[in-house]
Parts: C-alpha cells; sequence; structure tokens
C-alpha cells in the first residue's frame, strides 16, 4: 500500500470520526429494537421463535451470544408466502 496522502488522511479522519460520533446512537437504537422484540416475544408467549409483518423471523439467541435477539428476513415476498410461513410454524407448535 502507497504513503497516504494528505487528502486521503483528511478523509479517513472525517468517516472515522462521524462514525463514532453516531455509534452511540446505533448501539442505543439496537438496545431499545432488543427490549421491544424481547416483550413482543414474552407477551405472545412465542418463546423462542416467530415470524411477524414484513417477513421477519425473530427469535432469541443462545445463552453465550452478545446477541439477545436474532433478526432475519424470510424470503417470503407475497402476503400468502408469508401466511403460509405462519401457518407451518403454527403447525410445528
Amino acid at each position: 500500500m502507497n504513503k497516504p496522502t494528505e487528502r486521503q488522511a483528511a478523509r479517513a479522519a472525517r468517516q472515522l470520526y462521524y462514525h463514532r460520533q453516531h455509534l452511540k446512537w446505533v448501539l442505543d437504537r439496537i438496545e431499545s429494537n432488543e427490549e421491544i422484540l424481547l416483550l413482543y416475544l414474552g407477551e405472545t408467549r412465542q418463546v423462542e421463535e416467530t415470524v411477524i409483518p414484513g417477513g421477519y423471523r425473530v427469535r432469541l439467541c443462545d445463552a453465550g451470544a452478545t446477541e439477545r435477539i436474532f433478526v432475519e428476513v424470510s424470503r417470503a415476498t407475497h402476503i400468502c408466502q408469508q401466511l403460509a410461513l405462519q401457518m407451518e410454524e403454527q403447525s410445528s407448535i
């Protein structure tokens, strides 16, 4: 790698400053959203996993994981596919 120019160093400093300033806000939002999902899972009695509108599959993480909640987007793109996923989930309970 070539020695960075002053312009590249200034850009890197600006980006690093920006990301560090916004990191606290992002972490606070993550914690807030995790709390909401933990409460939701508790209220719906879906102890381990559920699919919520929008195709988001939400489940609790293992005790040793760094995150408390795991979220992924299911591949369902149509409402009928979403309903089929929910029906599959309920039938396995």
